[in-house]
């Protein structure tokens, strides 16, 4: 006669594996079992089922369940801890208010920091501007972010855009405190594409492989000649680099010095200035080479 199973065993019947949950007599000397399923494919399914009448029910002994709580259970400050490192394991990109990028950061968090965070994954298309005081933290408020999104694969890859001082601190702080390593996209990884659909002698049959010989002085000399203008001083007396003047936006770019559409002109030269390219005659420092 196979052995009754008692409450907390594990059994296996109809080629699965359960827990018994609950017993109770049927009367005539049989006992009926209440089972809850433990296989990945029925989890949670129940059943009633009388033991006698199963063919194949077995009790399970090889399980190992007997000894989990041998050495008696955690206290409530560690199955606490393990419980929400699962709840943070398993947080899909469903749960909106469930935040990963916090526990997976090394720095020490404000609450309002979150602020962002939470608006960001109640947003379908991320698009925030972070505007707190100097000093509140904004690094730490795009970090958790951008950690948030690559964690839920919500995005593929970053760009940041930063001052040219402040590059190598966003890079360090964002290595540091969120483990996020970036490349900084120097002039190192620049480069000029030269592109024709003209057939013929000046296209596709070998116009741009001669010019390419020469580029580098072609180059050189359209620098040079961008830094004097017959519309200068008038056209290149600004200053690039403040938002003081009306003409930030509308520099010294038109058909005589850049070679632009002169209705590009007409349109007030919008974010066109030679002076960011080159140092003109109205200031120095702002070119680019």
């Amino acid at each position: 006669m196979r052995p009754l199973p008692q409450r907390g065993d594990f059994v296996r019947v109809r080629t699965r594996r359960w827990l018994v949950e609950d017993e109770r007599s049927a009367g005539e000397g049989l006992t009926a079992f209440r089972l809850a399923c433990v296989d990945d494919d029925a989890q949670g399914e129940a059943v009633d089922v009388l033991w006698d009448a199963e063919l194949d029910g077995s009790v399970l002994k090889d399980e190992g369940w007997g000894s989990v709580a041998r050495l008696g259970t955690d206290g409530p400050t560690v199955f606490s801890a393990y419980l929400r490192a699962l709840r943070w394991n398993t947080a899909t990109a469903a749960d909106r208010d469930l935040f990963q990028a916090p526990f997976r950061a090394g720095i020490h968090q404000d609450a309002y920091q979150l602020l962002p965070l939470r608006k960001a994954l109640r947003l379908p298309r991320v698009n925030l501007l972070i505007a707190d005081d100097v000093g509140a933290g904004k690094t730490v408020e795009a970090g958790l972010v951008l950690r948030e999104m690559l964690l839920r694969r919500r995005i593929d890859f970053v760009l940041v855009a930063a001052p040219a001082g402040m590059v190598r601190q966003w890079q360090d702080e964002l290595e540091a405190k969120f483990g996020l390593s970036f490349t900084l996209i120097d002039r190192e990884y620049l480069g000029i594409l030269i592109y024709t659909a003209t057939a013929g002698n000046q296209g596709t049959l070998g116009g741009l492989v001669e010019v390419t010989r020469r580029f580098v002085r072609i180059l050189k000399s359209a620098l040079e000649r961008q830094r004097l203008c017959s519309g200068d001083p008038v056209c290149a007396d600004h200053d690039p680099t403040t938002a003081d003047e009306d003409r930030t936006l509308h520099g010294a770019a038109c058909h005589g010095c850049l070679l632009v559409a002169e209705t590009s002109c007409e349109a007030r030269n919008l974010f066109l200035d030679r002076a960011l390219i080159v140092d003109t005659v109205g200031h120095t420092g702002a070119g680019f080479f």
